[in-house]
């Protein structure tokens, strides 16, 4: 069990330094817990978790004038390294719209709530820019598309308590009516007083339509806009003030049993009468979250090649191995080569060297390469009078073939055909490289091969001769 963990440990570790995904797909090892210990009885009539029970959960705090300390405003989820997905009502104002990226700090790790308390593993780490959707006005528009992602300054860390939490990005998923969902904050408990460990409530789930009927009568009607649905209790449990922001959460059993975590909204508002919140759907706003998600992924990566060609291999960075099928960051190394079914045109080694740059460009960078077993006719490439493309289909009919010479008594004998199968390798007869006069065997320094022949003779030439003299390996007798 302590190797199971200490390897998912390793591996989140790995996908914390790179940012995965370009088609958007879910962080390997988002969604899981490493629980500490179980919930202790003691958001209102919560239970208190314990450290790295919910480790997507995030403090954003906020300092609005330079004489305060920063205070805690609302929670978030970690989405991606980079990323943050919280309400936008959290950042946004109604009378100076967007507020400064430098008024906010997000904690990842963060079990007390104090700012002036340092958890063992929290991080904290400035915004840098933060993206809510346009048609969000906030309270004038009744909250409706209360979402926003914000970008950090550094690249966060995973580990056993800080890993990112799972989004379907593909699909939908279907929460059914009453199914259980759960939320965390550090918001007022009953007692009227912040929360300063992190608490857990599990609600249940309600779809827009039961949602809709439910206030049909009531002011807080207006607050269930087409992207919400709703999630909450009889008995009073809820999330309170201070609870914003943080996700709403439901797990699916994975292949290998494990409980995978899945955020299907972001807390927005609630009534005051039955304690019941809205919750915006991120269904209802996949579209832009993915567009969202891209921009801020695409500015500073090297994408993936798309060439039919060629592929990256080997791709390291800072000496650890990362997916080359992935957008990497600046300064990753890798090698080039030709995919299965190609060859590098001469000169070109198998294997190049290449790196992610500054600009986002991987250089050098091979085009592309030849297509192995392809015959190139003469009509696709040279002038096309008559004697010419007669000719030279000939001479291009089979690329592959070379002639093999062996240099007998100072003269230049024609012994055998070969065949490339490599920049530098040719494939033959072993009875080619030896045995050309009985009883003795060739000189490596005289046998010749010529690539691009047409005509036997050696005096012969084509303007596509190439000719090589062969060091053969004495081994091969």
């Amino acid at each position: 069990m302590v190797l199971k963990v200490v390897v998912r440990l390793l591996l989140a570790f790995f996908y914390g330094q790179i940012l995965a995904f370009c088609s958007l797909t879910e962080i390997p090892g988002c969604g899981l817990r490493y629980r500490t210990d179980s919930h202790m009885p003691t958001i209102t009539h919560g239970y208190v978790t314990k450290p790295s029970d919910y480790p997507w959960h995030v403090g954003i705090y906020a300092q609005y004038n330079t004489e305060d300390p920063p205070e805690y405003i609302c929670g978030g989820s970690v989405i991606h390294p980079k990323l943050i997905l919280t309400a936008a009502h959290c950042v946004y104002d109604e009378e100076i719209y967007n507020i400064s990226n430098a008024t906010f700090t997000v904690i990842t790790g963060k079990y007390n709530r104090s700012w002036d308390y340092h958890d063992s593993f929290e991080k904290r780490l400035k915004v840098i820019d933060i993206k809510v959707p346009l048609a969000y006005k906030g309270y004038i528009q009744r909250y409706a598309h209360d979402i926003a992602v914000l970008h950090l300054n550094e690249t966060i860390k995973f580990s056993s308590v800080v890993i990112p939490i799972c989004i379907s990005w593909d699909s939908e998923i279907e929460v059914k009516e009453l199914s259980d969902v759960r939320v965390v904050g550090w918001g007022v408990t009953e007692k009227g007083t912040f929360s300063n460990p992190l608490l857990t409530a599990q609600l249940k789930y309600f779809n827009f339509t039961t949602c809709s009927k439910r206030f049909v009568h009531s002011n807080f009607s207006q607050y269930i806009t087409d992207d919400k649905v709703c999630a909450g209790l009889d008995n009073g449990t809820s999330v309170e003030l201070g609870d914003s922001g943080g996700g709403v959460i439901i797990y699916k059993n994975s292949t290998n049993k494990e409980q995978k975590h899945y955020i299907i909204g972001v807390v927005s508002t609630k009534d005051s009468i039955t304690k019941i919140v809205a919750v915006t759907n991120i269904n209802k706003l996949l579209p832009w979250l993915k567009d969202t998600v891209l921009s801020f992924i695409e500015k500073g990566y090297c994408l993936p090649l798309t060439s039919k060609s060629v592929e990256l291999t080997q791709c390291n960075f800072n000496g650890t191995k990362v997916d080359c099928k992935k957008p990497t960051m600046p300064g990753t190394k890798a090698k080039l080569q030709c995919k299965n079914s190609f060859h590098a045109e001469f000169p070109y080694p198998l294997y190049t060297n290449t790196e992610c740059q500054k600009n986002l460009t991987w250089s050098p960078l091979m085009d592309s390469c030849l297509e192995c077993g392809k015959r190139y006719r003469l009509k696709d490439y040279v002038p096309s009078t008559k004697n010419i493309k007669k000719k030279q289909r000939k001479v291009s009919e089979f690329p592959w073939h070379v002639a093999v010479y062996s240099k007998i008594k100072g003269t230049m004998t024609y012994s055998c055909g070969g065949t490339i199968i490599h920049p530098k390798v040719i494939l033959t007869a072993a009875q080619c490289a030896f045995l050309i006069e009985p009883g003795t065997t060739s000189n490596p320094k005289e046998l010749f091969v010529i690539a691009g022949k047409y005509y036997v003779k050696w005096n012969k030439k084509s303007r596509f001769d190439q000719i090589f003299q062969r060091k053969m390996s004495q081994s091969g007798t």
